[in-house]
């Protein structure tokens, strides 16, 4: 996604276009169409809602809190994609914008001299003259063209017959009540005809859209019809222009009409997206499943095999080939069935290459850098005040707890900096034992572990490249007995204890040392829904998080009540038990509570501690704001609710709100 569209759906203040105008109605969709640009949006009334939140002047995050807050989100998803596509149409704009004098009209709509008023006559009409021409087809067949006179005849029958069907196009739009706009006449094209454009259909009923596509098939079809009942040899071009647009799929207008007996019409998030988030294979399969009208699906396969068919039989009667002696000889049908099934099988692997390139590619490019870093961890040698003054600093600036020292303390403490290397899984530190020095880690992996109550050992907390650790005792004496050992070979840099009290602890804060310890570098590397969140907007969530203690077989939610807070387990284990007694254990870094704040409603499940356990503690309206101030912490909540729900957590269903 460009600067632009971040800026855009984080920052910038954006107001609703006044003067929209609102098509009709079909299904739960209809389409809005600002009429300075005759740009169209095709929404839903929830989508509606969410732009109708831009009514007053206000950036997208606080549409998006009021949207969760009401209970009318959208997915996010399409909330996004929505957003962006309603300012590229003009219909958000910068509140700047909204305050200068209205757009002109780009393209006014035209008058037209008649109008074909949309009735269900006409449009079995249509398909009455379809099947006869059909029939027509089938008993007087089609002949090839003789002398360059056909051609000509036959690309200016074609020409006519489009020219015409533009005209009845724009009849049938003003007769169902919209507008017909940019009259003109297509010179650079093999075909050159007159044509309007017939986009404002969207702003028809059904009957009204399905009178058009028929009403801009009939001049085709009539002309196709007269060739074949006159026998003229110019006959196989209008048929096959008839057949082109006659496809059941590709966008033609026989698919057009196919897709208007849709029972929810595709929407505008529902075609290619302006937002680029990549979704998982699962959510792509669901979003396939949303477009997927089975009716349609059917009437379409059907069509597709008509047509096929037909155009066969026509291309055998064309070049005087006997269509019932392909029927009775088996081996025809054989080759038929064996091509068809390479076909279907081949299509079969196009559709899973292109919805599983992105998992596939995420994988791969996992695997890439994990041996990148391998690499690099067996090639880092140990770092010198001496030899490498300004890579230490480097080091100190990208670190998020020492960069916020000045420029004069950071070169103090590089050179305050002692090189230290350790073998790979090397106890540098037992319990019951202060670590000997702060460690700042240059290549390589650590892990830190505290002791339950039980005795047992307990992992906690991984540090890498970048990370500091070591210095739990000198902030905090509750986590201060920790087993510190190596994952890989370790290279880094030792600074003194008396070193990093003078330097760091008494020029930050104890405060700021310890968020940095205990609550930046867990979530960082060990709370998995953190784990793939910007620097800034982890800083951000320590800084709201507060800590919470909950004493053994304690209870912290229950089921039905409100929940004011989304808590990450710090330290201890907890049980979860839903209305259907289903047990699932959290343990450290595992979140809860965050179903019941996106939906406002109460919580779905029990929540005991096991033991004592700690918390880190975010209100419910802290956390609503800082997620939609961050359209990737947005997607991933959504993501990991409708994982927990096994259903998708927006749009919000009845069922969210029986318990309250």
């Amino acid at each position: 996604m460009d600067q632009h569209a971040n800026l855009l759906l984080s920052a910038e203040v954006l107001r609703r276009e006044e003067g929209l105008i609102r098509g009709q109605t079909v299904g739960n969709a209809f389409a809005l169409k600002r009429l300075a640009s005759q740009t169209y949006l095709v929404v839903d009334k929830l989508q509606a809602r969410a732009l109708a939140e831009f009514a007053q002047p206000k950036n997208v995050p606080e549409a998006l809190e009021n949207c969760i807050r009401n209970r009318k989100c959208p997915p996010l998803g399409d909330f996004y994609d929505l957003i962006l596509k309603a300012h590229r149409a003009g219909m958000l704009r910068s509140e700047e914008l909204c305050t200068e004098a209205p757009a002109a009209i780009e393209h006014p709509p035209v008058r037209w001299f008649f109008s074909l008023p949309p009735r269900l006559m006409t449009v079995l009409f249509g398909l009455g003259a379809l099947i006869a021409l059909g029939v027509g087809l089938s008993r007087w067949g089609v002949v090839m063209p003789a002398g360059w006179l056909d051609y000509l005849c036959g690309w200016a029958a074609i020409c006519g017959a489009l020219s015409l069907g533009h005209v009845l196009a724009g009849a049938a739009l003003r007769g169902a009540g919209c507008e017909v706009h940019r009259p003109r006449f297509r010179w650079r094209t093999p075909l050159p005809h007159f044509a309007v454009d017939q986009t404002d259909i969207c702003m028809a009923g059904r009957l009204g859209r399905a009178n058009l596509e028929v009403a801009s098939l009939l001049p085709l079809t009539a002309v196709s019809f007269a060739a074949l009942w006159f026998h003229q040899s110019w006959s196989v071009f209008p048929l096959a222009a008839l057949f082109l647009a006659c496809r059941p799929v590709g966008g033609s207008p026989f698919s057009r009409l196919l897709l208007v007996l849709r029972r929810q019409p595709l929407l505008s998030t529902d075609q290619a997206p302006l937002f680029d988030a990549q979704p998982t294979f699962a959510e792509s399969l669901r979003q396939g499943w949303r477009r997927f009208d089975g009716r349609v699906a059917s009437l379409q396969f059907l069509a597709s095999i008509a047509w096929v068919f037909a155009l066969g039989a026509t291309g055998y009667r064309l070049f005087q080939l006997r269509v019932v002696g392909l029927l009775e000889d088996w081996s025809h049908w054989e080759k038929t069935l064996l091509g068809l099934g390479a076909a279907l099988a081949a299509t079969g692997l196009l559709w899973l290459g292109t919805e599983l390139r992105h998992p596939v590619r995420a994988v791969l490019r996992g695997w890439g850098r994990h041996l990148r870093v391998v690499w690099r961890r067996a090639r880092q040698q140990p770092l010198t005040p001496e030899r490498n003054l300004e890579e230490i600093e480097e080091l100190i600036r990208r670190n998020l707890l020492l960069g916020q020292l000045d420029v004069g303390t950071q070169m103090e403490l590089a050179l305050c900096c002692q090189p230290f290397q350790a073998g790979r899984w090397r106890a540098l530190t037992r319990f019951d034992e202060a670590p000997a020095h702060v460690t700042l880690i240059v290549s390589g992996r650590a892990s830190l572990y505290r002791r339950r109550k039980s005795g047992r050992k307990d992992r906690f907390l991984r540090v890498r490249e970048g990370d500091l650790f070591g210095a739990h005792h000198l902030v905090d004496t509750t986590d201060a007995n920790l087993e510190i050992r190596t994952g890989s070979r370790l290279v880094a840099l030792a600074i003194a204890p008396a070193d990093f009290q003078r330097l760091v602890i008494d020029r930050l804060g104890p405060a700021a040392v310890a968020a940095y310890l205990q609550k930046h570098l867990f979530l960082q590397n060990s709370s998995p829904f953190c784990a793939d969140w910007r620097p800034a907007a982890i800083a951000r969530f320590v800084e709201l998080a507060d800590t919470a203690h909950h004493a053994a077989g304690g209870r912290i939610l229950q089921r039905g009540q409100e929940v004011h807070n989304l808590y990450v387990l710090y330290e201890g284990e907890a049980r979860a038990c839903d209305k259907h007694k289903r047990t699932s254990t959290l343990q450290a870094g595992d979140l809860f509570g965050e179903i019941s704040l996106l939906q406002t409603s109460g919580a779905i499940a029990d929540v005991e501690t096991k033991e004592d356990a700690r918390s880190l503690v975010v209100s419910r309206l802290e956390f609503i704001r800082f997620m939609t101030r961050s359209h990737h912490v947005a997607l991933q909540m959504e993501r990991l609710g409708s994982q927990r729900l096994g259903r998708p957590i927006f749009p919000l269903e009845r069922s969210a709100f029986e318990e309250r």
